[in-house]
Order: C-alpha cells, then structure tokens, then sequence
C-alpha cells in the first residue's frame, strides 16, 4: 500500500505526464473551440476544501472552491475564464442541474463535461445525520432510513431522472465533446472492528458495510445510463486510489473530518484537497487514455477505455 506522499506524487505524475502526451491535433485542448463545463452538486463543488472562489465563480451560495477538482483541471488545460463554465452547486440534484445547470451556460460549445451528481436524490445526507451523527432525522430509524435508500436507487423514478438529464445533456453539448460522469468513492475501510482514531470507526461495522453498499450500488445504477447517452463513468473505487485513505483508515487523507454536525455541513463526508486531487488526475488520465487510443485508431467502447486508465493507474503505469 503506497503512503500518502506516494500516492501523491503519482497523481502529480499522471497528470503531468498525460498533459504533456496528449496528440498535437486534439481539438478539446489546441483548438479555439476548447472549453470545460464543470455541473453537478456539492461534491465537485469543492465545498470545505479549498478557499470560496471569488465572482463570477464563488457566487450564489453554492461554496465552490479553489481546490476543487474541476477548478484543478481547469488550471491545468483551461486558464481563460472564456475556456471554463462552473456550475455545480453545493445541495443541488438531478432535476436543479436538468433545469439550470445545462442549458445556456457554455455547454453547447463545450470540449468537456464532467458531471457528478445522485446522493441528494437518495437521501444520503440522511443518512449520515442519523447513522452516523445520531441526529433525529423525522422520527426514522437507521436501518429505516438505508432501506429507502436503496429503494430510491434502485427505482424508476430516479432511473428516468438521470436518464432525461443525461439526455439533455446529450441534446445539448456537442456530439464529439468528452462528456465523463464522476461517480462517488466508498466513505469507510469496513473491516476495522474498533481503533483509536476520530474519524467515525465508532460507527457499527454492519452500518458502515449498508453505507458503502448504497455508493457501490448508486454508481452500479448510474453507469449503464451514462453509457446508453455515449458518456464514460469513473468508478473511484477502482482506481486503488482511496485505499487507505477512507474513514477508519490511519491515513486518512481523501475525505474531510468533522466532528460535528454544525461543522459538516460545510464538508460532511466530502472530498478533501487530497481528494479533489485523486478526481482530477483520474480525470485527466482517462480523457488522455481515450485520446491516445484514438490517434492510435483503436475502436474500443467508452467502458474499455476506462477500465485500461483505471489498471494504469492501479499499477502506476499512467503512459
């Protein structure tokens, strides 16, 4: 298992290398045509992470910060503030980003979208309120609470709403953009019976196994959807990014902690510097990754080319 500065430097790594190796005709990174819409909810937010982005970015409550993954990939490739629309917003699901995040923002000429968005419509800050603070959320128990959970997700009324977003996005941005769905990385290493550490391992075993099941089975959900529209879908899990880095880990370094309610609200269960980090490189490898195999005139579907950056990463190999 790599040590955090390890990982770290792997990421810097990546990033930099796949930058550097990206073909001198791509269109999305040399052409004038070249811009990044950035939607979804708190997650690629940044919220808790960085410092509050100033106007136009950092307006409207929404928190977005300048450690954000998307402000990240946008300082790497997309330095004009005519090359970059940010638009997710802290406490936002599927209907807000269908109703006032795609259209008229930049995405009909965008190169790239990275979308993250799904646990407000599953009731997981609920779930952390009371499952894991302990917090009275309408009378409903733990186990009541990651039941309806799992009904949402698996249900078709969620299903139809990510599938009409996912197609007004696909109606909206440009045929050949690189539209990249963002899924969500599990919150707890489940198998630490008990330890010292303040970071929610007080939280029964058994509970901590339901929550990472409801993340795996969201993006299990969300990801034949994104393909149907012509997207790719990252699964963090399988990066072997996060291992050591989660709640109940010694080297917790990929969420934020925060003892309180009062305080997680401002970063609860949410990426931290050390995360954002992880979604960017995973980011720029895997839109690189496609990118090489094109000039290179493969033909392969939008699941092969991610799982190919994925075992790259996994095994250090990013070129």
């Amino acid at each position: 298992m790599f040590s955090y500065l390890a990982r770290s430097l792997l990421l810097a790594i990546a990033s930099l290398r796949y930058a550097n190796a990206l073909p001198a005709g791509e269109a999305t990174i040399n052409s004038p045509n070249k811009f990044y819409v950035a939607i979804g909810d708190s997650y690629p937010v940044g919220i808790g992470a960085g410092k509050l982005l100033p106007p136009p970015f950092g307006i409207n409550g929404c928190f977005r910060t300048d450690k954000s993954y998307p402000w990240l990939v946008r300082e790497q490739f997309y330095k004009g503030d005519d090359e970059f629309s940010f638009h997710a917003c802290n406490g936002q699901n599927i209907q807000d980003i269908n109703n006032f995040q795609i259209k008229g923002f930049g995405t009909e000429k965008a190169s790239l979208v990275t979308v993250q968005v799904g646990g407000n419509n599953v009731g997981f800050a609920d779930i952390l309120r009371k499952c894991v603070y302990g917090l009275d959320v309408r009378g409903q128990s733990c186990p009541d609470l990651l039941s309806a959970s799992r009904t949402a997700i698996d249900g078709r009324d969620f299903h139809d709403l990510m599938d009409g977003m996912l197609s007004s996005l696909a109606s909206t941005a440009p045929r050949d953009s690189f539209k990249l769905f963002i899924g969500y990385a599990s919150f707890f290493n489940v198998d630490v019976v008990s330890n010292n550490l303040p970071n929610y391992c007080n939280t029964p075993k058994d509970t901590r196994v339901a929550i990472n099941g409801l993340v795996a089975r969201l993006n299990h959900v969300i990801k034949p959807i994104v393909e149907a529209h012509e997207g790719f879908f990252i699964e963090p899990d399988t990066s072997g990014l996060w291992d050591g880095h989660r709640y109940c880990d010694s080297g917790l370094q990929y969420f934020q902690y925060l003892p309180t309610w009062d305080a997680a609200e401002k970063g609860l269960f949410h990426p931290s510097e050390g995360g954002h980090a992880a979604y960017a490189s995973l980011i720029n490898v895997v839109r690189a990754t496609h990118l090489r195999e094109q000039e290179a005139g493969k033909m392969r579907s939008k699941r092969e080319v991610v799982e190919t950056a994925m075992e790259r990463v996994r095994r250090g190999k990013v070129v």
